[in-house]
């Protein structure tokens, strides 16, 4: 194995539960995620895509391409492309590392074998501080006819983010996959619409289209925004028309239920403390960050 920076730390139980399936990167893999800035006002989707295995450094390594589709908010003109330079990632006896130019080294991005309290860290963006990710519960699950072990984790975000699923080969439910895009956006900035290779697909809950039209009709694409941002007392949550679930969250992970907020209609945010609140908006696949000053 590689150079694991900032060591996994192993407790007693260093068997965790085996299981049968090809934990990273399969032929066909392909990650999309919900992508969303309030910097820059633009909206859509972030692409990772497998295009199979290469050399490097004497490593048989993992290429994969990077691209993001985006329109500016409030628009559905998606006609902003980018793509980025290779990501290379190794895997090795359950645990997945990402090349960090940065650095000039692997660093873990994943470890499916962790057993609860166990943790890992996040590799370090820059000068960005790094971030622990804590097991809380392991277990499997079955997806067309494929045992994938499942990790329920804390990721120790700054912005005090509630517990995320990390899956096998799916990665995070809410954490973009490529370490860099947790710093540069909204974290986590709505999460992973859709996840599929040759063999299995996966999507999100509400998901019903994976982003790949971008067409006007698209729902889980359509431009939904939070204004103002920051704000005082209230907010006011553009939506599709009709009764929107809104699960928020304060900075601690404590949850506030709101099970029927309309399109356009402010919500009532004046017994909040000020700080940073995250809003999922489950049947859309959407979150957002907002600020009370």
């Amino acid at each position: 194995m590689g150079k694991m920076k900032r060591t996994l730390t192993f407790f007693a139980c260093v068997g965790a539960m085996q299981v049968q399936a090809q934990s990273w990167c399969p032929p066909g893999a392909r990650w999309t995620h919900d992508y969303s800035d309030s910097l820059t006002g633009y909206y859509g989707v972030s692409r990772i895509i497998y295009e199979g295995d290469m050399t490097f450094q004497g490593q048989q390594v993992q290429r994969l391409r990077v691209s993001r589709v985006l329109a500016p908010s409030g628009t559905t003109n998606f006609s902003v492309f980018y793509e980025y330079g290779p990501w290379l990632t190794r895997h090795e006896d359950g645990v997945v590392y990402s090349w960090s130019n940065d650095e000039q080294e692997f660093d873990t991005l994943m470890w499916f074998n962790a057993a609860p309290g166990q943790f890992w860290s996040w590799p370090s963006i820059g000068d960005h501080p790094t971030a622990r990710i804590t097991v809380l519960d392991t277990t499997s699950i079955e997806m067309e006819g494929h045992v994938l072990r499942q990790l329920v984790v804390e990721t120790g975000h700054s912005e005090g983010l509630p517990p995320d699923t990390l899956r096998e080969r799916i990665g995070f439910s809410m954490l973009y996959l490529k370490p860099d895009t947790w710093f540069i956006t909204d974290p986590p900035s709505t999460g992973l619409l859709c996840y599929n290779d040759d063999q299995l697909m996966f999507a999100g809950p509400g998901v019903t289209d994976c982003g790949y039209t971008l067409g006007v009709a698209d729902q889980q694409l359509e431009a939904v925004t939070v204004m103002p941002n920051p704000g005082t007392d209230h907010f006011t949550v553009t939506l599709p028309p009709g009764a929107h679930a809104v699960d928020v969250y304060d900075i601690t992970g404590r949850s506030i239920q709101y099970t029927a907020v309309m399109a356009d209609i402010p919500v009532d945010a004046s017994a909040w403390l000020p700080g940073t609140y995250l809003l999922r908006l489950p049947e859309l696949g959407r979150s957002f960050r907002w600020v009370k000053q």
